[in-house]
């Protein structure tokens, strides 16, 4: 069943969320995102892992925790370090292939029950991370006490969201979807640790996914605060996220990005042009709903996760293939729906005879042609 998709935002606090709460067994019972198919995110886990490492006393063997652990991807780099590793999965098909990798996990949610079964299984704990999940939480509150209860006396807990100063910045209004209840800044962030006795103490800005924060928070004066935190907070300020015209403004622009790709992909269509695209991912999904039936004109969508293959985009009914089929029947232009990933989607399409180039989307549709090589 088709669900509303709003987002709305508090005047005083400028945390933004959605209007609605669809129920989590319908979303991630099964899910079909696994994060080791992206060499990029592969890379990322294992520069958190060696980053976490600076703040323990070197040769500190760790226990870590990941929350929405998927595949294992993030705790296979804790793990190749060394480390004592535990996941929390409710997909049982994720948690299953995490298991057979050789990382440990649970197959639930994490709530109070979920802590209480990490403490007896590993006792309290170093690390606990939280990487493209606490923003699709609906009771965030709950869910960083919980965590607060499995921290040991100096235990960080990363959590790492789409930041909403790039989220505006870029107009990445395709990042707006069920799963994402929350649309987060380091103050909002802040704001729910200090409610539950922890302590934002340290901030990064990382390009991944588009923009993205990553909050190191602890025990209250467990440890010092860094100058990262007071110059986030003030990026926040002079970016505009705490004035009301900023969102104005950027609902106008999201409308005018639409029509833009709209009338792009029309326009190829009149020349005799084919195009397909490449990522079946959730932003995707909401992009070419929200472009609607010009996005018809894709002739497909090629993803690399199996699980997603010969199965249809919601709504429009472009049917998903492999990279075998994208050999067979190459198109004059791919439009990257999965355009956070685009450096690698053209690097590991360069030996591809794509004839015209790339369409980036976001934040407004650009045409990369292709170098003759």
């Amino acid at each position: 069943m088709p669900f509303p998709l709003r987002v709305n935002y508090c005047k005083d606090c400028f945390h933004s969320q959605l209007s609605i709460v669809v129920n989590p067994e319908v979303m991630f019972s099964n899910y079909v995102y696994h994060s080791s198919v992206s060499k990029t995110f592969v890379k990322h886990c294992n520069d958190l892992a060696k980053r976490v490492e600076t703040f323990f006393d070197a040769g500190k063997r760790l226990k870590v925790v990941d929350i929405a652990s998927n595949d294992g991807c993030m705790l296979q780099a804790f793990k190749n370090k060394g480390h004592a590793v535990l996941g929390i999965e409710p997909a049982e098909n994720l948690a299953d292939e995490a298991e057979r990798s050789g990382i440990p996990t649970l197959k639930v949610y994490w709530d109070a029950k979920a802590g209480e079964s990490v403490k007896k299984m590993i006792g309290l704990v170093d690390i606990v991370t939280a990487t493209n999940v606490f923003a699709h939480v609906d009771d965030i509150h709950e869910f960083t006490a919980c965590v607060k209860t499995v921290l040991n006396e100096r235990g960080i807990f990363i959590i790492e969201v789409p930041h909403i100063v790039e989220y505006l910045k870029h107009k990445e209004f395709d990042t707006t979807y069920h799963e994402h209840l929350s649309y987060l800044s380091l103050s909002s962030v802040s704001h729910v640790m200090s409610k539950n006795g922890l302590q934002v103490f340290h901030a990064e800005r990382l390009p991944i996914h588009g923009g993205t924060i990553r909050v190191y928070s602890t025990h209250v004066n467990a440890r010092k605060i860094r100058r990262s935190v007071a110059r986030v907070l003030n990026e926040e300020k002079t970016s505009g996220v705490f004035t009301e015209e900023t969102y104005v403004k950027f609902s106008r622009q999201v409308k005018e990005i639409i029509g833009m790709n709209r009338k792009l992909l029309l326009d190829l269509k009149r020349k005799g042009k084919t195009v397909a695209g490449f990522g079946a991912s959730a932003k995707g999904t909401v992009l070419l709903n929200s472009i609607g039936a010009a996005s018809k004109t894709l002739k497909y969508i090629v993803d690399d996760t199996a699980d997603k293959q010969n199965k249809y985009v919601p709504n429009l009914g472009i049917r998903v293939v492999s990279r075998k089929h994208l050999e067979q029947h190459l198109p004059d232009y791919l439009f990257l729906t999965a355009w956070n990933f685009s450096d690698e989607i053209m690097k590991k399409t360069k030996d591809l005879d794509i004839k015209e180039g790339y369409i980036i989307p976001i934040p407004k549709p650009k045409i990369i042609r292709r170098r003759n090589t």
